[in-house]
Protein backbone atom coordinates (compact mmCIF):
# COMPACT_ATOMS: atom_id res chain seq x y z
CA UNK A 1 0.00 0.00 0.00
CA UNK A 2 3.05 1.94 -0.28
CA UNK A 3 3.08 4.87 2.00
CA UNK A 4 -0.42 4.82 3.63
CA UNK A 5 -0.28 5.57 6.98
CA UNK A 6 -2.13 3.13 9.46
CA UNK A 7 -2.19 -0.51 9.58
CA UNK A 8 -2.58 -3.62 8.13
CA UNK A 9 -5.08 -6.54 8.92
CA UNK A 10 -4.03 -9.24 7.79
CA UNK A 11 -5.82 -13.07 8.65
CA UNK A 12 -3.45 -16.16 9.38
CA UNK A 13 -2.61 -16.84 5.89
CA UNK A 14 -1.68 -13.35 4.82
CA UNK A 15 -4.94 -12.94 3.38
CA UNK A 16 -7.21 -9.40 4.00
CA UNK A 17 -9.24 -9.45 7.10
CA UNK A 18 -12.92 -9.51 5.81
CA UNK A 19 -13.88 -6.16 7.15
CA UNK A 20 -11.33 -4.91 5.07
CA UNK A 21 -7.44 -5.04 4.82
CA UNK A 22 -6.77 -1.25 5.98
CA UNK A 23 -6.86 0.64 9.16
CA UNK A 24 -6.23 4.48 9.77
CA UNK A 25 -6.90 7.21 12.02
CA UNK A 26 -6.17 11.24 11.73
CA UNK A 27 -3.55 10.75 15.08
CA UNK A 28 -0.87 8.66 13.28
CA UNK A 29 1.69 11.13 11.58
CA UNK A 30 3.15 8.53 9.22
CA UNK A 31 6.83 8.69 10.46
CA UNK A 32 9.02 5.45 11.65
CA UNK A 33 7.74 6.07 15.51
CA UNK A 34 3.91 6.87 14.54
CA UNK A 35 2.30 4.17 14.62
CA UNK A 36 5.07 2.43 17.30
CA UNK A 37 4.48 -0.89 19.18
CA UNK A 38 1.54 -2.67 19.13
CA UNK A 39 0.08 -4.74 21.68
CA UNK A 40 -3.79 -6.90 22.16
CA UNK A 41 -5.15 -8.01 25.56
CA UNK A 42 -6.59 -10.89 26.99
CA UNK A 43 -10.00 -9.16 26.09
CA UNK A 44 -9.00 -8.36 21.96
CA UNK A 45 -8.59 -5.03 22.74
CA UNK A 46 -5.94 -3.29 20.40
CA UNK A 47 -3.21 -0.90 22.23
CA UNK A 48 -0.72 0.98 19.83
CA UNK A 49 1.90 3.58 20.66
CA UNK A 50 2.62 6.97 19.20
CA UNK A 51 6.38 6.99 19.71
CA UNK A 52 6.95 9.97 17.68
CA UNK A 53 6.12 12.07 20.49
CA UNK A 54 7.17 10.72 24.40
CA UNK A 55 4.79 7.36 23.88
CA UNK A 56 0.78 8.01 23.79
CA UNK A 57 -1.12 4.97 23.59
CA UNK A 58 -4.28 4.57 21.84
CA UNK A 59 -6.97 1.56 22.44
CA UNK A 60 -8.86 0.57 19.40
CA UNK A 61 -11.72 -2.57 18.97
CA UNK A 62 -10.57 -6.26 17.54
CA UNK A 63 -11.28 -4.44 13.80
CA UNK A 64 -9.37 -1.17 14.36
CA UNK A 65 -12.20 1.15 13.87
CA UNK A 66 -11.90 4.46 14.29
CA UNK A 67 -15.32 5.36 16.74
CA UNK A 68 -13.64 2.74 18.85
CA UNK A 69 -10.12 5.31 19.14
CA UNK A 70 -9.67 5.64 23.11
CA UNK A 71 -6.76 7.76 23.87
CA UNK A 72 -5.50 5.52 27.00
CA UNK A 73 -2.17 7.37 27.81
CA UNK A 74 -1.67 11.21 26.46
CA UNK A 75 0.68 13.89 27.72
CA UNK A 76 -0.19 14.12 30.88
CA UNK A 77 0.48 10.53 31.72
CA UNK A 78 4.16 10.42 30.10
CA UNK A 79 6.00 13.60 32.19
CA UNK A 80 9.13 13.58 31.68
CA UNK A 81 9.73 10.02 30.36
CA UNK A 82 10.65 8.89 26.66
CA UNK A 83 8.23 5.79 26.18
CA UNK A 84 9.50 2.95 23.93
CA UNK A 85 8.20 0.09 25.09
CA UNK A 86 5.05 -1.77 26.10
CA UNK A 87 3.19 -4.60 27.19
CA UNK A 88 -0.57 -4.90 28.10
CA UNK A 89 -1.25 -6.79 31.37
CA UNK A 90 -4.92 -7.97 32.67
CA UNK A 91 -8.28 -7.18 30.94
CA UNK A 92 -10.83 -4.33 31.00
CA UNK A 93 -10.67 -2.18 34.31
CA UNK A 94 -7.98 -4.76 35.70
CA UNK A 95 -5.88 -3.69 32.60
CA UNK A 96 -2.06 -2.75 33.64
CA UNK A 97 0.18 -0.77 31.23
CA UNK A 98 4.11 -1.51 31.26
CA UNK A 99 5.98 1.18 29.49
CA UNK A 100 9.97 1.79 29.09
CA UNK A 101 11.22 4.92 29.55
CA UNK A 102 14.38 5.03 27.50
CA UNK A 103 15.77 8.72 28.99
CA UNK A 104 19.00 9.02 29.32
CA UNK A 105 21.57 11.40 31.25
CA UNK A 106 24.21 11.08 27.79
CA UNK A 107 21.05 11.83 25.66
CA UNK A 108 18.82 14.16 27.17
CA UNK A 109 20.30 14.85 30.82
CA UNK A 110 17.39 12.97 31.86
CA UNK A 111 17.50 10.12 33.66
CA UNK A 112 15.28 7.27 32.96
CA UNK A 113 12.82 6.32 35.49
CA UNK A 114 13.24 2.55 34.23
CA UNK A 115 10.13 0.64 33.84
CA UNK A 116 6.48 2.17 34.54
CA UNK A 117 3.56 0.31 35.47
CA UNK A 118 0.09 2.00 35.19
CA UNK A 119 -3.41 1.35 36.09
CA UNK A 120 -6.49 2.03 34.15
CA UNK A 121 -9.38 3.54 34.99
CA UNK A 122 -13.15 2.50 34.72
CA UNK A 123 -13.48 4.04 31.14
CA UNK A 124 -10.31 2.32 30.14
CA UNK A 125 -7.98 5.63 30.36
CA UNK A 126 -5.40 6.24 32.71
CA UNK A 127 -6.11 8.52 35.74
CA UNK A 128 -5.01 12.39 34.83
CA UNK A 129 -1.57 13.11 35.73
CA UNK A 130 -1.25 9.79 37.06
CA UNK A 131 2.70 9.40 35.79
CA UNK A 132 3.19 5.80 36.72
CA UNK A 133 4.65 3.58 39.54
CA UNK A 134 8.59 2.83 38.71
CA UNK A 135 8.25 -1.17 39.02
CA UNK A 136 12.15 -1.79 38.09
CA UNK A 137 14.67 0.74 38.22
CA UNK A 138 17.90 1.71 36.83
CA UNK A 139 20.96 1.85 38.76
CA UNK A 140 21.61 -1.73 39.57
CA UNK A 141 21.18 -4.56 36.82
CA UNK A 142 19.93 -1.26 34.33
CA UNK A 143 23.02 0.71 33.73
CA UNK A 144 21.41 2.85 30.63
CA UNK A 145 17.98 2.81 30.41
CA UNK A 146 15.37 -0.12 29.16
CA UNK A 147 14.20 0.49 25.61
CA UNK A 148 10.97 -2.56 25.38
CA UNK A 149 9.10 -4.75 27.98
CA UNK A 150 7.32 -8.19 27.93
CA UNK A 151 5.86 -10.39 31.04
CA UNK A 152 5.52 -14.29 31.03
CA UNK A 153 2.12 -15.20 33.14
CA UNK A 154 3.58 -15.21 36.15
CA UNK A 155 4.66 -11.67 36.27
CA UNK A 156 8.18 -11.87 35.54
CA UNK A 157 9.57 -9.02 33.67
CA UNK A 158 12.05 -9.13 30.39
CA UNK A 159 13.35 -6.10 28.97
CA UNK A 160 16.49 -4.84 26.72
CA UNK A 161 18.55 -1.99 27.07
CA UNK A 162 19.35 -0.31 23.17
CA UNK A 163 23.13 -0.13 23.12
CA UNK A 164 24.42 1.19 19.81
CA UNK A 165 27.94 0.21 20.75
CA UNK A 166 29.23 -3.23 19.75
CA UNK A 167 32.02 -2.82 22.10
CA UNK A 168 30.05 -1.22 24.59
CA UNK A 169 30.11 -3.16 28.76
CA UNK A 170 25.90 -2.71 29.47
CA UNK A 171 24.41 -5.84 29.04
CA UNK A 172 21.60 -6.08 26.69
CA UNK A 173 18.53 -8.56 28.01
CA UNK A 174 17.21 -9.04 30.95
CA UNK A 175 14.90 -10.69 33.17
CA UNK A 176 13.28 -9.34 36.30
CA UNK A 177 11.17 -11.35 39.10
CA UNK A 178 7.45 -10.10 39.25
CA UNK A 179 7.19 -7.07 41.10
CA UNK A 180 5.61 -7.88 44.44
CA UNK A 181 5.72 -4.24 46.74
CA UNK A 182 4.98 -5.85 49.19
CA UNK A 183 7.73 -8.05 49.48
CA UNK A 184 9.70 -4.95 48.24
CA UNK A 185 8.69 -2.28 50.29
CA UNK A 186 7.07 -0.35 47.50
CA UNK A 187 11.15 0.18 45.94
CA UNK A 188 11.55 -0.90 42.35
CA UNK A 189 12.75 -3.82 41.25
CA UNK A 190 16.90 -3.42 40.36
CA UNK A 191 18.36 -6.87 40.05
CA UNK A 192 17.83 -9.27 37.41
CA UNK A 193 17.44 -13.18 37.85
CA UNK A 194 19.56 -12.83 34.89
CA UNK A 195 20.98 -11.31 31.91
CA UNK A 196 22.54 -11.39 28.81
CA UNK A 197 26.11 -9.45 29.49
CA UNK A 198 28.03 -6.80 27.23
CA UNK A 199 30.31 -10.22 26.31
CA UNK A 200 27.53 -10.64 23.88
CA UNK A 201 28.31 -7.81 21.95
CA UNK A 202 25.30 -7.27 19.41
CA UNK A 203 24.26 -3.89 19.49
CA UNK A 204 20.98 -1.95 18.61
CA UNK A 205 17.95 -4.35 20.93
CA UNK A 206 14.27 -3.32 19.97
CA UNK A 207 11.98 -5.46 20.86
CA UNK A 208 11.80 -8.30 23.03
CA UNK A 209 8.81 -10.78 23.30
CA UNK A 210 8.18 -13.92 25.92
CA UNK A 211 5.90 -17.16 25.30
CA UNK A 212 3.67 -17.09 28.24
CA UNK A 213 5.87 -20.18 30.38
CA UNK A 214 8.84 -17.94 30.42
CA UNK A 215 10.75 -20.97 28.83
CA UNK A 216 11.62 -18.60 25.24
CA UNK A 217 12.92 -15.45 24.94
CA UNK A 218 13.25 -13.69 21.46
CA UNK A 219 15.23 -10.65 21.70
CA UNK A 220 15.61 -8.51 17.97
CA UNK A 221 18.58 -6.27 17.62
CA UNK A 222 19.32 -3.52 14.85
CA UNK A 223 22.96 -5.02 14.26
CA UNK A 224 26.03 -2.49 14.31
CA UNK A 225 24.97 -0.08 11.83
CA UNK A 226 22.02 2.79 12.70
CA UNK A 227 20.54 5.20 10.73
CA UNK A 228 20.61 8.93 11.84
CA UNK A 229 17.25 9.27 12.89
CA UNK A 230 17.61 6.72 15.92
CA UNK A 231 18.11 8.65 18.96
Amino acid sequence: FGDYVGFQKLNADGSYADEGGLSTNAVWRGSYFSPWKIRVSDDDKVYVMDALGNGDVYRFDPVLSTNSMLHVLRSDNDGTSQLTGMAVVGTGASTQLWMTDDNTVANNNIASFGILKYAVTADGTCATNDTGTTVVGVGGSLDQAPYAVSLDKSGNIYCIQNISDPGGTSPRVFRFPAYNPATSGGLPITNADWLVPASYDTSGAYGIAVDPTGTYVAACFWGNIRPRWIH
